[in-house]
């Protein structure tokens, strides 16, 4: 073949390898994008794994136990037994005496006279009658308080003073008197509740002996 025939053959090559290029770039690049397609496309589902969900769900409601009573809360005046049976005795005579006087006692076990009142107290918190217990204890207080009727008070002061003489005090009980003037003596028992001496028991009057 002459030079002339060998240079167009190759120039033939060189346009044909140009061709072949450009057809693969046309063929490898990306049509062009429809933003509005890609924003109506539906979301893929969110992949679950195990021990989850792709929806968390809901949490069941918060059960509606009852709490418990409210008890005590004379704090630093009942956390021995000898100042927690004075300050409830000075409770008794003040003029909001049933709401200072009221956290000297334990509701859910109070006996007064005999009468078991804590654990009708109890019974009337878990029935939703609070509105009823808070007034049977306000009542009992009053009654309490009467100790102090017809009483100057000098007397009230001087039975104040004299205070609850000490029966026994154990780690788990304390029991004590207390004379108010021209009454029966009173019995006081307490006993600890956590931190705090509340009262357990009060009978008006010394129990026969059998």
């Amino acid at each position: 073949m002459s030079p002339a025939g060998t240079t167009a053959t190759s120039a033939a090559v060189a346009r044909l390898g140009a061709l072949a290029f450009l057809a693969l770039g046309s063929c490898g690049r990306d049509a062009p994008v429809d933003g509005a397609a890609i924003r109506q496309a539906p979301m893929p589902p969110t992949p679950s794994f195990a021990g989850e969900t792709a929806h968390p769900v809901p949490l069941p409601a918060a059960s509606s136990a009852r709490a418990a009573a409210a008890v005590g809360g004379c704090k630093d005046d009942c956390a021995d037994p000898r100042t927690a049976v004075s300050r409830f005795l000075e409770a008794t005579t003040r003029t909001d005496g049933a709401d200072a006087a009221t956290r000297f006692l334990d509701s859910t076990r109070l006996v007064l006279d005999g009468r078991a009142l804590g654990a009708r107290w109890i019974v009337l918190w878990r029935d939703l009658k609070s509105a009823t217990r808070k007034d049977e204890i306000g009542e009992v207080i009053r009654d309490l308080a009467k100790w102090t009727t017809g009483l100057s008070p000098a007397q009230v002061r001087d039975a104040l003073t004299a205070g609850p003489k000490v029966v026994r005090i154990w780690s788990t009980e304390a029991e004590f008197e207390f004379q108010p003037p021209g009454a029966p003596t009173w019995t006081l028992v307490l006993t600890p509740r956590g931190v705090e001496w509340l009262i357990t028991e009060v009978r008006r009057g010394r129990e026969e002996t059998p």
